[in-house]
């Protein structure tokens, strides 16, 4: 406990100074030695630990702590739950990792002998008080960055590492709540689950139940912080959720990956191999049309080799074979897109009507260009 509580409120310090590795730059300090000569020991721990903290923040390492957190938590409850005999190393293992992973002091062997004659409002004010005296620690540093701003800079958020400062703060404050709402919860609401025959507390047979004395401090207090942490944690997340339009943004996401697989879907059903080597050969009309039509004609003379300025339906095949369009029925389509455009196939192909073939061939191709990632930015030629 004592260790987490020192990690984190380290952790949230540090952006506070956020001290550079090479030092200033004003250069030599007095008597001409540099500054980073004469703190070198100073910048070097300095340096790790930013470099520490920072890998263990950008890292994944936090979501496997979690996971961890979350099994120990579940695998800790097994004891009470299932009615079943467990091994006394098993059992006290269980019981030990339920205890460190809920951030349950008083529930560790070391300190369970001696919480052993305390009573129950004593271990409830302690679980209550506790993560809320350890959130004050945490805002130390973002209160000292909001006073520095106010009296230097005429602000509260006047100080230049303000933001990185409540960043840390938030980070900490986020990961503790996520340590003690399980436990702090629990705690809390088993002050309202009483044995009906004995009329007392089914987690201290000592205390009588607070259900019958509505106008005692056990009740008063545990109906409080059952308003503070099983309903006031959740509820505050959801409203900042609400407040910072969490949910807007992960419909716009989810609508983003609807319309780039509509999109995906539209070019899998509509442009082919043949379009895909023409379309990379010749490029997109709509960017330059007459670049487009040079790299055409182009095309046409490499396919006609006796320079006779016509193509017949079999010398179009076979160089579109030989360009990596081996797809079957090639020739059907492009007898299709001739007849469509009053081609006949039986007739030599002009530059002008092998333009036309290539441009029907390709402009699907290019018809969406990858930044489309809503609806209101499609065009009315990319919705048609």
């Amino acid at each position: 406990g004592p260790l987490l509580l020192f990690f984190f409120w380290a952790f949230s310090w540090r952006p506070l100074f956020n001290l550079s590795p090479l030092g200033p730059a004003e250069g030599p300090a007095k008597g001409g030695e540099h500054w980073s000569e004469k703190y070198t020991v100073t910048r070097w721990v300095l340096v790790a630990y930013r470099g520490v903290s920072e890998w263990f923040r950008d890292s994944s390492l936090l979501h496997y702590v979690k996971i961890l957190i979350a099994f120990y938590n579940i695998i800790g409850t097994f004891p009470k739950v299932f009615n079943i005999y467990w091994p006394d190393a098993l059992n006290e293992g269980m019981v030990i990792a339920n205890s460190i992973t809920k951030a349950d002091v008083l529930g560790l062997p070391g300190f369970k002998c001696l919480s052993k004659d305390l009573d129950y409002t004593t271990r409830l004010l302690i679980n209550t008080v506790t993560p809320i005296l350890m959130t004050l620690l945490l805002m130390v540093p973002p209160l000292l960055a909001a006073v520095y701003g106010l009296v230097r800079h005429g602000s509260v958020f006047g100080h230049p590492n303000f933001a990185g400062v409540y960043t840390a703060f938030c980070y900490c404050h986020l990961f503790l709540l996520f340590l003690y709402y399980p436990s702090v919860s629990i705690m809390t609401l088993h002050s309202f689950r009483c044995d009906d025959k004995l009329e007392v507390l089914t987690s201290d047979y000592r205390e009588r139940c607070p259900l019958l004395d509505t106008g005692g401090f056990i009740f008063q207090w545990a109906v409080a912080f059952t308003f503070i942490y099983p309903v006031g944690i959740p509820l505050s997340m959801y409203l900042m959720l609400r407040w910072y339009k969490v949910p807007e943004i992960a419909t716009l996401k989810l609508n983003k990956v609807l319309v780039r697989n509509l999109i995906l879907l539209f070019k899998k059903k509509t442009t082919t191999r043949e379009s895909e080597v023409l379309s990379q050969m010749v490029g997109d009309v709509a960017a330059s049309e007459s670049l487009f039509k040079e790299r055409v004609l182009d095309l046409f003379k490499m396919i006609d080799k006796d320079g006779g300025g016509t193509l017949d339906m079999e010398e179009l095949v076979s160089a579109f074979k030989k360009f990596g369009m081996t797809a079957k029925g090639l020739e059907r389509k492009i007898s299709r897109l001739m007849r469509h455009y009053g081609i006949d196939t039986k007739d030599e192909i002009t530059p002008e009507q092998f333009e036309i073939i290539v441009k029907k061939m390709t402009e699907l191709f290019y018809l969406f260009t990858g930044n489309e990632d809503s609806l209101d930015r499609l065009s009315d030629k990319q919705l048609k």
